[in-house]
């Protein structure tokens, strides 16, 4: 949202000789500033969410550093994490197992006894979720990292379902799902739209490692 934003995160590596995240200073900076060109990206649904961002000469002045210099990463860090949370919350994002629901009783199907168990599936999934959520809102207010591994958890569990939430819409839908109009139209867009999900915010694959190795405990990845 680049193109939209008056104000944007800059991390900027300040100290080129410490090692990997160290050495980096966290700023805000005007996106109105001369040198900045945005160049909006179009997604599938035709609509600009993502940008490249290119500085040529940008200058940045002291007093938009958050932070002490050199310590970005750590707010760098929970920035990610309520990312991670926001772009994994389901019914935030999607049009939601409720939604879904109400197109199941629409089109007849609450007495098929496939798509009940579809159906039921996803609702103890979306339920899990919702649970999830307000134990990382709860912790984060109580002063707990909210960088934590569960965000990793709560962002990759709830991406991936509120994928197939779509998915399962558009079968539902059957042929009338290529209609561009009408309800149709919208579980269309949300399915294009949701694609992004397991890549913004840390792809799955990312998610996965972070609980590898900090869950399970298992060996950093090479």
């Amino acid at each position: 949202m680049a193109h939209q934003a008056d104000w944007g995160i800059l991390l900027a590596r300040t100290n080129p000789d410490a090692p990997k995240h160290d050495g980096i200073s966290f700023f805000i900076l005007d996106m109105k500033t001369p040198g900045i060109d945005i160049r909006p990206l179009r997604e599938l649904t035709g609509e600009s969410w993502f940008n490249e961002v290119f500085f040529d000469d940008v200058l940045v002045p002291d007093d938009c550093l958050v932070g002490r210099e050199h310590d970005g990463w750590r707010a760098t860090r929970t920035s990610l994490a309520n990312e991670r949370v926001f772009m994994g919350s389901g019914n935030t994002i999607g049009g939601g197992v409720k939604a879904l629901l109400r197109l199941a009783e629409a089109e007849g199907l609450l007495e098929n006894p496939v798509t009940m168990v579809e159906l039921g599936d996803l609702v103890a999934r979306d339920y899990a979720l919702a649970v999830l959520g307000f134990r990382l809102t709860l912790e984060a207010l109580g002063g707990a990292d909210p960088s934590g591994s569960e965000a990793a958890v709560r962002k990759l569990l709830g991406a991936e379902h509120d994928q197939r939430v779509q998915e399962v819409g558009l079968s539902l839908l059957g042929s009338a799902a290529a209609v561009h109009d009408g309800e149709a139209a919208s579980w269309l867009r949300q399915f294009l739209f949701d694609r992004c999900l397991t890549i913004a915010g840390g792809t799955s694959e990312i998610q996965r490692n972070i609980i590898a190795e900090r869950v399970l405990g298992l060996p950093r990845d090479p």
